[in-house]
């Protein structure tokens, strides 16, 4: 068990370094952490699990021909229920005690200076802490404002997605694949989704096609070098682990680059356009100007009040020229 010490009381580890790119230093500079470039990030991978295993449960590597790496699609977009959560990141080399007593100060910090309500924070493999906020208005003032400083100390504040092991990853093309020999019971969206998960995000699915023999899919592509030749769907159950599984072929039709480039010369507005298609009227535009002037409107008013007729905005008479301003030196 490890006991909690004062973390700022312990020797700085370095003075006041400028965060690097890894994290914004503020939204100015740097506001989101996915619009960097996608890269391997030994840093996002290289986390110690321990700490996060559940008691009684071991670690099983899966031996030297495990696959490193895999790409997998969501399907859909996700409801934003974690907008008040922040992920606390600095870029100091802290031994798992220092670490446990930084998480603590800094909870310290955002309820003391930052006078802001920290509802929970617990350790992130990504950072020192997350944090969950108030609000996400208080989460969004703390993230804009870093970094912060407890002593000669420094970390940054990030929203909970836009951590360390987050990147830009676009998809390269879009076009359709075609699955032949696909099993006629699976032939059902949520099927679809996940038979194409190894191949891209789904725009759409073909569903009224009438062979028996395929599937056409529209789908976003990563890489058309990772989608393979041939796919094996594989169904089974948890009850005694019995399954099966069916080999299909797949087809790229009509690939193109997924971004197309624009334009960059905008449409000329016509001058005078008033965004309701009729031309501006400039006597009309000339009596708004003068409404706005004090002087010219007592002038108006005076005018209306002698010919009897209403005062105020509407009471500008028929034929009445842009109101003349009184003599400098003469009030109105």
């Amino acid at each position: 068990m490890l006991q909690e010490t004062s973390f700022s009381q312990q020797k700085p580890l370095s003075p006041h370094p400028p965060l690097s790119s890894t994290l914004p230093a503020s939204p100015a500079s740097n506001p989101f952490r996915p619009l960097l470039e996608e890269e391997e990030d030994m840093a996002a991978i290289d986390i110690q699990p321990k700490r996060f295993v559940p008691t009684r449960m071991e670690i099983e590597d899966g031996g030297p021909n495990r696959r490193a790496r895999a790409t997998m699609c969501f399907f859909g977009t996700p409801a934003k229920r974690h907008e008040d959560f922040a992920i606390a990141i600095t870029e100091e080399d802290l031994i798992p005690a220092q670490r446990l007593a930084f998480m603590n100060e800094i909870q310290d910090y955002i309820r003391v200076v930052a006078r802001k309500n920290v509802i929970s924070y617990s350790p992130h493999p990504h950072g020192i802490g997350i944090y969950r906020l108030e609000s996400p208005c208080d989460r969004d003032t703390l993230v804009f404002n870093s970094p912060h400083w407890i002593g000669d100390h420094s970390f940054s504040l990030a929203n909970h997605d836009e951590a360390m092991n987050c990147r830009r990853s676009d998809f390269a093309r879009v076009g359709w694949v075609m699955l032949v020999g696909y099993s006629l019971d699976y032939k059902e969206i949520h099927f679809i989704h996940q038979a194409c998960n190894p191949i891209g995000w789904v725009i759409h699915w073909h569903s009224n096609d009438s062979s028996k023999d395929r599937v056409l899919v529209k789908v976003l592509i990563e890489n058309t070098a990772n989608v393979p030749r041939v796919m094996k769907l594989k169904s089974g159950r948890a009850l005694d682990g019995e399954g099966r599984s069916w080999a299909v072929r797949v087809f790229i039709l009509n690939s193109q680059f997924a971004y197309q480039i624009l334009d960059e010369d905008e449409d000329d507005f016509p001058n005078g356009d008033n965004n309701n298609g009729v031309q501006a009227n400039e006597e009309e535009a000339n009596f708004v100007a003068d409404l706005a002037d004090p002087r010219a409107m007592r002038s108006v008013d005076l005018l209306c009040r002698r010919n009897g007729g209403p005062t105020g905005s509407g009471g500008r008479p028929p034929g009445l020229p842009r109101a003349a301003r009184p003599p400098p030196g003469r009030p109105a």
